[in-house]
């Protein structure tokens, strides 16, 4: 596996094996690239990158009108060459990625993939027990959980103030003109304000913290104010007029994580991300209800404030935690 420490982003977008993880196809053979990720957190933003731009992509099986396939990527080719010069940015190899009989919609839809990474000049992302505050060009502060990436343009800022974000982040916004933090579940538009965001596994939950905050998902747009939150789960929103200061979900910033009558599971997920362990749970525990908070500060012991209440003991073995019930 030593080789995938020199991948580019060319180079992963272009592995098979990598291309089966992000579609979920993976091959019993195949390499574990969360766990390759772990010990690699350099390449996080190579590979989200990678994810970013395999997501845009869709093959149907179908043919092309003879003659159209080369002209298309004879577009594609030029359009690449052309940001490249903007931006100097490396293009990507797409020829490899076209495998099989694709329709032309599909090519389109590469070069559209193409482009729209290579308008966001600028990209933050950290990985497994880690966090980060970015500065952004107006001042406005964000803080990134876990796992977690923002991109924006440096250069239209002025004109635009965009970021995208992918999993967690807390804003501070300065004043002026309309800032969209752009998620996969909806998006939150503000003038100057602070507010949390969480943005993961088709899940959206907001809290506005100062000022107001208005999130727009689907035909809903709902405006927040201080201490108002919102959450979409499996596309149902459920809103909250006053959440307490011990039930906030930007407490994550001090190290403070809350949950009430929450899956097992998604607990685990927030722990593997903060420890960077792999926790292993028996799938009979996995919608096991949670009600309780952790300071994620006190490292291995966290996995004993939440375990320990449950009846559950684990052991750790090679950064991988087994979880069981007593005996």
């Amino acid at each position: 596996m030593e080789k995938y420490v020199h991948y580019k982003v060319s180079d992963f977008v272009e592995d098979e094996s990598f291309v089966r993880w992000v579609n979920k196809e993976q091959l019993e053979n195949d390499i574990n690239w969360e766990e390759w990720l772990k010990t690699n957190p350099a390449k996080s933003d190579d590979v989200a990158r990678a994810k970013e731009l395999l997501g845009h992509i869709h093959f149907k099986d179908e043919s092309i009108p003879e003659g159209l396939e080369s002209n298309l990527w004879g577009n594609i080719d030029s359009a690449i060459k052309a940001t490249e010069r903007a931006q100097r940015t490396k293009s990507f190899n797409f020829r490899r990625l076209y495998i099989g009989a694709a329709t032309a919609a599909a090519v389109i839809l590469v070069l559209s993939a193409a482009l729209f990474i290579s308008s966001y000049d600028t990209i933050h992302s950290v990985s497994y027990a880690e966090t980060d505050s970015i500065v952004l060009p107006d001042g406005s502060k964000v803080t990134i959980n876990s796992v977690s990436s923002i991109k924006y343009d440096k250069n239209s800022w002025n004109e635009d103030r965009v970021v995208v974000l992918d999993g967690e982040g807390f804003f501070e916004v300065e004043k002026g003109s309309k800032f969209i933090v752009q998620t996969k579940n909806g998006n939150i538009e503000v003038l100057g304000t602070s507010f949390n965001v969480y943005s993961r596994n088709g899940n959206l939950h907001v809290l506005c913290k100062t000022g107001k905050v208005a999130v727009v998902f689907g035909d809903t747009n709902k405006v927040l104010l201080p201490s108002q939150g919102l959450s979409v789960n499996d596309g149902k929103p459920s809103f909250s007029s006053e959440v307490r200061a011990a039930d906030e979900r930007s407490n994550w910033i001090s190290g403070i994580y809350q949950y009430k009558d929450e899956n097992l599971s998604a607990v685990v997920e927030e722990l593997e991300r903060q420890l960077n362990y792999k926790i292993e749970i028996p799938a009979t525990l996995r919608e096991v209800k949670y009600s309780g908070s952790f300071n994620i500060k006190n490292g291995e012991e966290t996995l004993s404030e939440v375990l320990w209440p449950l009846g559950y003991k684990f052991k750790i073995e090679d950064r991988t935690v087994y979880v069981r019930t007593e005996e």
